[in-house]
C-alpha cells in the first residue's frame, strides 16, 4: 500500500527536523530541536513524525560515534606531549588536536542533514543510511 505524498506543512516539519542538525555546534541541540518537531507532528502527519524520530535518532548516534573519536584523538595527543613543555600547553594541545576532529563530525553531520532536509523539501522519503534501517520499513 503507498502512502499519499506529504503535504506542504509535514514536508516544512520534516524539513525542519533534518536541518535542526545545524544547531550540533552546541553539542546535542540539534537532537532536542528535532524530537520537538517530533512531538508536535505525532499527531498530525506520521510521515513527518517518522522524519523527525529519525533525524533525532542520526544525530544522537552520530553525536556519540563523534564523542568516543573525539575522545580517542585527545587522549592520543596527551601521550604524545612532551611533559616538558607544561600543563597549561597540554590542554592547549589536546583542545587544538581535537577540535578539528570535531569540526569534521559537524560537517559531514550538517551536510547529510542538509540533503535529507532538502529530499523530504521535496515529499521524498529520506532515509539515512543504518539509521534508517533501525526505522523499520517506510510507511
Amino acid at each position: 500500500m503507498t502512502m499519499p505524498p506529504p503535504d506542504q506543512p509535514a514536508r516544512d516539519a520534516a524539513a525542519r527536523a533534518h536541518r535542526a542538525a545545524l544547531l550540533n555546534v552546541v553539542p546535542l541541540l540539534g537532537v532536542f530541536a528535532a524530537v520537538g518537531v517530533y512531538r508536535t507532528q505525532q499527531a498530525g502527519s506520521v510521515w513527518a513524525a517518522r522524519q523527525a524520530l529519525q533525524a533525532a535518532l542520526f544525530q544522537f548516534l552520530t553525536f556519540n560515534a563523534a564523542l568516543i573519536v573525539v575522545t580517542i584523538v585527545a587522549v592520543a595527543a596527551a601521550f604524545a606531549w612532551e611533559p616538558s613543555r607544561g600543563g597549561g600547553a597540554l590542554a592547549l594541545a589536546v583542545v587544538l588536536t581535537a577540535l578539528p576532529v570535531y569540526a569534521v563530525y559537524y560537517v559531514a553531520q550538517a551536510g547529510l542533514a542538509w540533503r535529507a532536509a532538502a529530499a523530504v523539501g521535496r515529499g521524498e522519503d529520506f532515509r539515512y543510511p543504518l539509521v534508517g534501517r533501525l526505522m523499520g520499513p517506510p510507511g
